[in-house]
C-alpha cells in the first residue's frame, strides 16, 4: 500500500516510514495537516493516512474531516498521545479506522495495518463477487437461515478410522452434522449429495490429496471452509494449504485442545463467508432496486423533457448532441438518433455563427435548416448545467418557434396601434367637426346664391367645400395608416427621419396641440438597422404617453434629443415636465397589462420593451413625481447588433 505518514516530529516519521517500508509499504510524508492535503492532490493514489492529532495549523481531526469530504474512501489511522482517550473517541466517530497510543508500538502498527489489508481484501472479494453474480436471488438460494448459523454440516475425509473417529465424535457433541469418507472419490459422492459447510481433508488419501481435493471442491463451492490433516508438520505441506485457502492445520492423532482450536476458527471462517455472501446479496439487492429507481426515474425525467411544448437540445461541452426531445424533431424534422454525436452547430443555416449556443445567449434569433433544405425561424436561449462543485457538465438549449410568436407579437402590436387610435378619437372627431361645419354652411350658402344667380358666390363655396373635404380626406389617411398592420422588415434608417415623420404624423392629428415640442439632434448620426414600422410603434407610443403626461400642466414642453456616446451607440432621448410616475410605479411599467390611466391597455410600454429587445436596443427610465420622466433608449450602430 501507498502509506501517506503525517507528523510534525521528524523522528516520528522517520521511525515509522522506515517501519512501513520493512513491510514492504511505500511511503509519503506530510509535517502537517495542511501539507498532507497538498501531497493529496499532488501524490499519486494514496491508499491510507497515518497522522498524528496534534500538529501546528491543522491538526489530525481536521485533516480527516477534511479527507472524509474531499478523498471519501481513503481510511485514516490516528496517533494519540497519553491522557487522549477522549480525542480517540471523537476520531472514531469521526470515522477514523483506527487509533494507536504514542509511543506507537510497532507490533500494534503492524496488526493495524494487518487488519486494514483484511478489510481491502474483502472489498476485493465484494466487488469480485457482484461481477460473477447476476442478481441477489441466485446468491441468496445458497445463504442457510440465521437459525442455522450456530451449526455446520462437516465432512470427514480421512483413511485413519481412530482419527476420523475422535474429530467427528467431537463435532456431534458440539451439535453439528457429519459425514464421513475413506477416500477423495467417496468425498466427491457425498458433497455431490447434500450441502457441505466445512470439510476436514486428510492430506495423505489413498486415492489422492486432500490439499488438492480441497482446491477442487471450494472451486465449485467458494464457500466452502476446508482444514488439512496431517501426520506431522511439514513446512512444505504447511505453506501448500495455506495456498489453498485452508482454514486450518490439524495434526494427526488430534489433540483436544487442537481440535477445539480448529474448530473454533473453522465455525468463525465460516460465519465470516456467511455473512460476507449475505453482505453480498443485500448489496446486490440494494443496486437492483437503485437501478430500477433509476431507470424510472430516467423514464419519467424523458416523459417531462418530450412532454415540453418548446424544443429541448442539451450537448457536452464541445457541442455534440446528447439529447433532442419530440418537440424539436417535430421543428426541425430530424430524428433524435440521427443528430446524437453531431456537433450542434450542424443544425444552423449558417453554423460559421455560433450565436445562440453560446451560454447566457437568450432569445437569439437564428434560422435553423431541415434535411429538405427548408429553414426554421427559431428563437435560441442557452445555458450551462452545472454540478455540485459548479462544474460544466452539459449545455441546455431551448429551441422555441418564432413563427407563431411573432404572429402573436403582431397582434398585440396591432392591438396596441388601434388602442392609440381608439384613445384619439375624441380628438378626431373634434377635428372632423371643424371642416363639415365648413362644409355644411358652405352649401347652404351656395343653395341661396343658386336662388340669387351669384355664379361666383357658388363658385367660392365649393373651393372652400373642396378644401374642407381635402382636411378631411388626410385626416382619414392618417387614421388608416395608424391602424393597419405593418409588413415587418429590417432596413437601414435614418433615426431623426424616422423621429420628424412621426411628430408631423401626431402633430397632423393634433395630438401634441397641448406642448411644446423641442427637438435637439446632433448633425451627423449613424444609421441604426431596424424594422420601421415597429421603431415607429415605439416612437408614437412614447410620444403620446409624454402629450398625455401634460395635458394638465401649465408648461409643457417635450424634448426630444439624439446623439452617441462612447461606444458609438445611437442615443435617443424623450423627456417631458409633466406630472411624473411614483417610485412604486416606475418598477411596473414595463409589466403587462399594468396601466395608470383609465383608458388603457397596459401593452404600450411592454411592447415598446419587447421591440427594443429585438433590436438589442436599451431603455433607461428616469422619473420625478411632479416633475416629469425621461426615457433614454441606447441603439446599436448598423453591423454591431
Amino acid at each position: 500500500m501507498r502509506v501517506l505518514v503525517v507528523d510534525d516530529e521528524l523522528s516520528i516519521r522517520q521511525v515509522v516510514g522506515d517501519f512501513l517500508i520493512d513491510c514492504g509499504h511505500q511511503i509519503v510524508t506530510a509535517v502537517e495537516g495542511a501539507d498532507a492535503l497538498r501531497q493529496l492532490q499532488g501524490s499519486p493514489q494514496i491508499d491510507a493516512i497515518l497522522s498524528d492529532v496534534r500538529m501546528p495549523r491543522l491538526g489530525g481531526l481536521e485533516l480527516l474531516r477534511t479527507v472524509r469530504v474531499r478523498h471519501p474512501g481513503i481510511p485514516v489511522i490516528l496517533m494519540t498521545g497519553h491522557g487522549d482517550e477522549e480525542v480517540a473517541t471523537a476520531a472514531l466517530q469521526e470515522g477514523a479506522l483506527d487509533y494507536l497510543k504514542k509511543p506507537v508500538v510497532l507490533r500494534d502498527l503492524m496488526d493495524c495495518f494487518d487488519r486494514l489489508g483484511e478489510r481491502r481484501q474483502l472489498e476485493d472479494q465484494l466487488v469480485e463477487g457482484a461481477r460473477n453474480f447476476d442478481g441477489g436471488d441466485q446468491l441468496s438460494s445458497t445463504i442457510p437461515d440465521e437459525a442455522s448459523l450456530g451449526t455446520a454440516a462437516f465432512l470427514i475425509v480421512t483413511a485413519d478410522a481412530d482419527c476420523g473417529t475422535a474429530i467427528s465424535g467431537h463435532l456431534r457433541m458440539l451439535g453439528h452434522s457429519v459425514a464421513e469418507a475413506s477416500s477423495a472419490e467417496g468425498a466427491r459422492l457425498l458433497f455431490a449429495a447434500g450441502p457441505i459447510d466445512v470439510m476436514f481433508a486428510d492430506v495423505d488419501l489413498p486415492d489422492g490429496d486432500g490439499i488438492d481435493l480441497a482446491q477442487e471442491l471450494r472451486a465449485t463451492d467458494p464457500s466452502l471452509v476446508s482444514a488439512v490433516i496431517a501426520g506431522h508438520h511439514n513446512q512444505q505441506t504447511l505453506l501448500r494449504a495455506l495456498d489453498a485457502g485452508s482454514a486450518g492445520y490439524l495434526k494427526r492423532p488430534p489433540v483436544t485442545e487442537d481440535l477445539q482450536r480448529i474448530v473454533s476458527k473453522v465455525l468463525s471462517e465460516r460465519k465470516r463467508l456467511v455473512d460476507t455472501r449475505r453482505l453480498l446479496s443485500d448489496l446486490l439487492e440494494g443496486r437492483s432496486d437503485l437501478q430500477e429507481k433509476v431507470v424510472e426515474r430516467e423514464r419519467f425525467l424523458r416523459h417531462l423533457i418530450d412532454s415540453a411544448p418548446f424544443g429541448i437540445m442539451s450537448t457536452d461541452e464541445a457541442g455534440n448532441i446528447l439529447i433532442f426531445n419530440d418537440k424539436a424533431q417535430q421543428l426541425l424534422k430530424r430524428a433524435e438518433e440521427d443528430v446524437k454525436g453531431q456537433q450542434v452547430t450542424t443544425l444552423l443555416q449558417d453554423p460559421s455563427e455560433p450565436a445562440g449556443f453560446t451560454p447566457g445567449d437568450s432569445g437569439v434569433r437564428r434560422e435553423c435548416v431541415q434535411p429538405t433544405g427548408d429553414t426554421v425561424p427559431v428563437l435560441l436561449h442557452t445555458s450551462d448545467v452545472v454540478d455540485a462543485q459548479r462544474r460544466t457538465i452539459a449545455r441546455l438549449h431551448v429551441i422555441e418557434d418564432r413563427t407563431e410568436r411573432e404572429q402573436m407579437e403582431a397582434q398585440l402590436l396591432q392591438s396596441e396601434r388601434l388602442s392609440v387610435l381608439g384613445q384619439m378619437a375624441p380628438r378626431l372627431a373634434h377635428e372632423f367637426k371643424t371642416p363639415l361645419q365648413v362644409v355644411l354652411g358652405n352649401v347652404d350658402i351656395a343653395t341661396t346664391s343658386l336662388d340669387n344667380a351669384d355664379v361666383n358666390e357658388v363658385r367660392e363655396c365649393l373651393a372652400q367645400i373642396g378644401t374642407a373635404v381635402e382636411q378631411m380626406t388626410s385626416l382619414v389617411g392618417q387614421m388608416l395608416d395608424l391602424g393597419k398592420p405593418q409588413e415587418s422588415r429590417v432596413e437601414a434608417l435614418d433615426l431623426a427621419v424616422e423621429i420628424q415623420t412621426v411628430l408631423e404624423t401626431l402633430s397632423n392629428l393634433k395630438v401634441l396641440q397641448a406642448c411644446t415640442v423641442v427637438t435637439d439632434f446632433d448633425d451627423v448620426l449613424p444609421q441604426i438597422q431596424a424594422d420601421r414600422s415597429q421603431i415607429e410603434q415605439v416612437l408614437r407610443n412614447l410620444i403620446v404617453n409624454a402629450a398625455h403626461a401634460l395635458e394638465r400642466c401649465a408648461t409643457a414642453t417635450l424634448t426630444m434629443a439624439l446623439s452617441t456616446d462612447d461606444q458609438g451607440r445611437v442615443v435617443l432621448t424623450i423627456g417631458d415636465d409633466g406630472c411624473g410616475i411614483t417610485p412604486e410605479d416606475l418598477e411596473r411599467i414595463f409589466h403587462p397589462f399594468f396601466t395608470t390611466k383609465a383608458e388603457g391597455t397596459g401593452l404600450g410600454l411592454p411592447i415598446v420593451k419587447t421591440i427594443l429587445d429585438r433590436h438589442a436596443a436599451t431603455v433607461d427610465v428616469e422619473s420625478t413625481l411632479g416633475h416629469g420622466t425621461r426615457f433614454t433608449i441606447r441603439f446599436p450602430p448598423i453591423g454591431k447588433r
